[in-house]
């Protein structure tokens, strides 16, 4: 499933969806307009700042002074940090420019239109968490489907599961780009794993695991975009049917910062 997302720029406006986010706005008033401020990440902040800066455009490099620049205390309700930064690359809503400056990505920009509070309705229409199903056999299609997903990662992808084996390194890992961080959070790990990811470890520099014997969920986690898994990733679809669960928005982010608490305490 998917959905086609109609862009066109219209003054300093941009149209999504039907719904327009006026970027010629002033800092507060822009604030006021499509969000509660109350309800905002210092990430989602940052993100606003630049999209502001660069008129709701993709691609436009801004140097981090800028954003210190147009970041206004009293508008945002809190004072401006790097971490903010650092944290939206984390989820590809922004890539690192030359120097200090940072990109905006479409990944942020389509997540910014998102949570407007203008939008809730169309978010809770559109933006159903999307279920995909198959049936008992389909290991290949659930593979495929998987790898499709992972190909697209552009900055950090977050997977947990309870029984891994050597197997998930050539049938899903190495489809992510060498560049992406990798987090693989297991319960319990068979046959050669251990040795399958000191190997991959090599090549894929930005790829870590960690066994938490408490943890049991399955879920897998793409930028700022969430899934959760019905199977384990070693087996799915082999003997019984298999289902994945696409979050929206809003879930996706409740479930980084799960996981992220989770993997720090781990």
């Amino acid at each position: 499933m998917g959905f086609d997302r109609h862009w066109h720029r219209s003054d300093r406006k941009r149209v999504w969806f039907g719904k327009i986010m006026d970027f010629s706005l002033p800092l507060p008033a822009f604030i006021r307009k499509y969000f509660v401020i109350a309800k905002l990440t210092g990430h989602e902040k940052v993100l606003i700042v630049l999209a502001l800066i660069t008129n709701g455009t993709v691609s436009v490099k801004v140097d981090s002074t800028e954003v210190k620049k147009k970041w206004a205390r009293t508008a945002l309700k809190s004072q401006y940090s790097s971490t903010y930064v650092s944290r939206a690359v984390e989820r590809g809503w922004l890539v690192p420019s030359s120097g200090n400056a940072y990109e905006v990505t479409k990944v942020g920009m389509d997540y910014l239109l998102e949570i407007q509070e203008l939008g809730d309705s169309i978010i809770a229409t559109q933006f159903k968490s999307e279920l995909q199903l198959f049936e008992t056999g389909q290991t290949h299609s659930f593979d495929k489907y998987l790898r499709k997903i992972l190909m697209t990662a552009g900055a950090q992808v977050r997977i947990a599961d309870s029984y891994v084996d050597g197997t998930i390194f050539d049938n899903l890992l190495d489809q992510i780009p060498k560049k992406v961080r990798v987090q693989l959070m297991f319960g319990k790990a068979y046959g050669s794993f251990e040795q399958r990811a000191t190997r991959f470890s090599t090549e894929y520099p930005k790829f870590a695991h960690k066994q938490n014997l408490r943890f049991h969920d399955r879920l897998l986690i793409v930028d700022s975009v969430a899934y959760i898994l019905g199977p384990s990733l070693k087996d799915a679809a082999d003997k019984s049917p298999a289902s994945v669960v696409r979050l929206n928005s809003r879930d996706s982010q409740l479930l980084i910062q799960f996981f992220d608490k989770i993997w720090k305490a781990a």
